[in-house]
């Protein structure tokens, strides 16, 4: 769904009440390999669990598989 700008002002970030861990980014190709994120949200994609991982010091959110992970 693409929004309209009027609705851009209502989309917050994520704000999980319960703190879901952490994940260690294991794909041996993948650039963040070894780096360790809090994990916001895991989601179901196409019967894969995929994690939104907070990058802190950037404030930035990626979207990673599961089986990537620890």
């Amino acid at each position: 769904q693409v929004l309209s700008p009027m609705a851009w002002s209502k989309v917050t970030a994520l704000k999980s009440k319960r703190f879901l861990g952490w994940a260690t980014v294991t794909h041996p190709f993948h650039p963040l390999r070894g780096m360790r994120f809090e994990i916001l949200e895991c989601r179901t994609l196409n019967q894969q669990d995929i994690f939104s991982l907070k990058d802190t010091p950037y404030g930035t959110v990626r979207a990673i598989p599961r089986e990537w992970t620890d």
